[in-house]
Formats: structure tokens, C-alpha cells, sequence
């Protein structure tokens, strides 16, 4: 997943100040991070459920916007996929049936075509997919999140600590913990 760019203006805002309508605001937000946000909401629900987490993420950012810190890590993201992982946790179900689905081999969210389509160079994919799921959903919650939030979304740790509000050596020991226990339950899964 690359980086997403961020806006110094969204970054910038003082989001109980700034002087654009709620309206404008909001669709400067999604304008800049609706991708990403999407993205590590679907690696976790499902392209399903992510529509609808998505869009509560965004309306969580509009009621929540005079508490959105720009000077804590410089841009929206983390502060977004921090809700959105709050999100997801009322939608566990969607999570868990979704990784379910994925242990199981099925895979609802994709048309015929595109699963038939090169379907030989996938097997191999598929089979550490389920593992991976398997293994993912294995760990807590407490463990999962902050995993997530830097290998999907792409957050440094120090981002991951910002959208969780947690310390740092929370985040750093956390997902430690759920690396080496991935790694115990995919012991000869090649890398």
C-alpha cells in the first residue's frame, strides 16, 4: 500500500476554527482520504460492510472535528483510521464474518470473472490468505488493531499510537506481540 499524500490544508486546519463550512470541510476530507480510509476498512469488513463503515467514519470526523489535533502527527489519517477502527469494532461481526469467509475459501465480494481470471497464479495467495485469516483471527482485539493499522493502513507507529490513543511503547509492544505470535501460528508459510 503506498502513502497517501496528505493536504496541508486538512493537515493544517484547526478543525474548530477553520473557517469553510462543515459541508466544505467534510468534502475536503473525503476528497483526500476517502481511498485510504476505504481501503483499511475493507481489508477488515469486507467490501460489504465498507460503505457503510466508511461513510460512519467520515460522519464520526464531521461531529468529532473540534477535537482533531493537525499539531499530534500532522495529518488526518491517523486520526480517521482511528475511528474507523473504533467503527469496525461495533461491526465485528462483519469482521468476523468476513475473515470467516476467507478461511473458508469464499470470496463474495469478487464477480466470477475476476476470481476464474488467473485463477492458477492465485492458489498459492489464497491458501496463505486463509492462513493469514486463520492466524489474524486468532489474536485479540487489543493485538489486531494496532497490527492492522500499521501493515493496512500504512501507519508508522507513532501514527497508530495517535489514532488508538495509546503511548507508544503500548503500540510498539502490541504489535511485537502479535508479529511473534503470526509468526509461531505461520511457522513454515513461506515468506
Amino acid at each position: 500500500m503506498t502513502a497517501p499524500s496528505t493536504s496541508p490544508a486538512i493537515a493544517a486546519v484547526d478543525c474548530s476554527t477553520a473557517p469553510t463550512t462543515d459541508a466544505a470541510w467534510l468534502a475536503q476530507l473525503v476528497e483526500q482520504f476517502h481511498r485510504s480510509v476505504y481501503g483499511y476498512v475493507a481489508a477488515r469488513v469486507g467490501i460489504q460492510a465498507a460503505d457503510d463503515v466508511t461513510a460512519e467514519t467520515f460522519l464520526a470526523a464531521l461531529a468529532a472535528r473540534g477535537r482533531f489535533d493537525a499539531g499530534r502527527s500532522g495529518t488526518a489519517l491517523p486520526w480517521l483510521l482511528g475511528i474507523a477502527t473504533r467503527r469496525i469494532g461495533r461491526h465485528r461481526n462483519d469482521e468476523r464474518r468476513w475473515l470467516r469467509d476467507r478461511v473458508a475459501g469464499a470470496a463474495p465480494d469478487l464477480a466470477a470473472d475476476e476470481i476464474l481470471s488467473g485463477a492458477d497464479s492465485r492458489l498459492d495467495a489464497a491458501a496463505l490468505g486463509r492462513r493469514v485469516a486463520v492466524a489474524l483471527v486468532q489474536l485479540s482485539r487489543r493485538e489486531r488493531d494496532p497490527l492492522l493499522l500499521h501493515v493496512i493502513g500504512g501507519l508508522p507507529y507513532e501514527d497508530v499510537a495517535t489514532a488508538l490513543d495509546l503511548p507508544i511503547g503500548t503500540v510498539r509492544s502490541r504489535i511485537s506481540r502479535a508479529r511473534s505470535k503470526l509468526a509461531g501460528m505461520l511457522d513454515g508459510v513461506a515468506r
